[in-house]
């Protein structure tokens, strides 16, 4: 969360995790004209009739020739990930250490108690997520609350849930074709109280909204589709520390800002090395001078 990232590894030797690692890996197929995206394992398992397990190529493809909402082509992506992302056991188990009584021991207790809230109501088995306000840019409409579009995908049937990467992102198992009768009778909602530009003729937008929507969208409130943290008032999304916080200068600038982390440290880096001007000794100049 602070742009570090520390990575501990284990290696097991096992002929059996060879062939399912092709199962936990796709290529991603998104539309370059409604951003869509879809997954493509590169291996399967069959279960046989005897118990056991037969391993084989992926099957496919997953999309046709061209995007079905825009006629757009798709772009290829990967391979990635497509198995869960984190082990929930453990975040629960950390969760409960930073939050309990000695959480004192973590000076940024807050911080990772907000991102591990997040990973915890991640849906567990959708490995990728859309920005709520990138779907309203496609059909350049206004966008929804969070809870009402998490509403009316969960009256839909489906699961849906936020995702620490983003505010505004949403994970779900929600189809694409479904989703987006969701976005178009949102469309014709706000068509109602909110001036909106027609669609341009030919454009991606006026072929989406061309379209009647086969699934009519409730918006109904629906408790099971909203974030339980922030129905208690935890936080989930805290402010950055500090004015400028990050390891990098701002774009264009040769030293740190004042007041950014980068300044702060290397301040205390050079007092902790003796070179710093205040010591004002001969052997501290010396050392400076040396030291570049």
């Amino acid at each position: 969360m602070d742009f570090y990232v520390r990575v501990f590894v284990r290696v097991y030797t096992s002929a059996k995790e060879v062939k399912n690692s092709a199962r936990r890996l796709s290529y991603l197929y998104q539309s370059q004209g409604c951003s869509s995206f879809h997954l493509q394992p590169l291996g399967q398992a069959v279960e046989t009739g005897k118990g056991g397990v037969k391993y084989s190529p992926g099957q496919g493809p997953v999309v046709p020739q061209k995007c079905p909402e825009t006629g757009s082509r798709y772009l290829v992506g990967g391979p990635l990930w497509n198995g869960p992302l984190h082990d929930q056991e453990f975040v629960g188990r950390v969760l409960e250490e930073v939050s309990g009584s000695s959480g004192g021991r973590y000076p940024a207790k807050e911080r990772i108690a907000a991102v591990l809230t997040n990973v915890a109501e991640e849906l567990p088995d959708a490995p990728l997520y859309f920005d709520q306000h990138e779907v309203c840019k496609v059909l350049r409409t206004t966008a929804p609350k969070a809870e009402t579009l998490r509403s009316a995908i969960a009256n839909a049937g489906y699961r849906v849930s936020g995702t620490h990467a983003s505010p505004l992102g949403l994970k779900t198992d929600c189809p694409w074709d479904v989703l987006w009768d969701i976005m178009r009778c949102w469309h014709k909602e706000a068509l109602k109280t909110t001036n909106i530009r027609p669609p341009e003729p030919g454009s991606y937008q006026e072929k989406m909204l061309s379209k009647e929507p086969v699934h009519q969208a409730n918006f109904a409130r629906n408790a099971e589709a909203l974030s339980k943290a922030k129905g208690e008032g935890k936080g989930r999304f805290l402010p950055n520390p500090e004015e400028n916080w990050g390891p990098q200068r701002r774009h264009g600038s040769k030293a740190p800002l004042p007041g950014h982390a980068v300044e702060k440290f290397a301040k205390k880096r050079t007092a902790a090395e003796g070179g710093d001007e205040a010591g004002g000794d001969e052997a501290g100049g010396g050392g400076k001078k040396a030291k570049q």
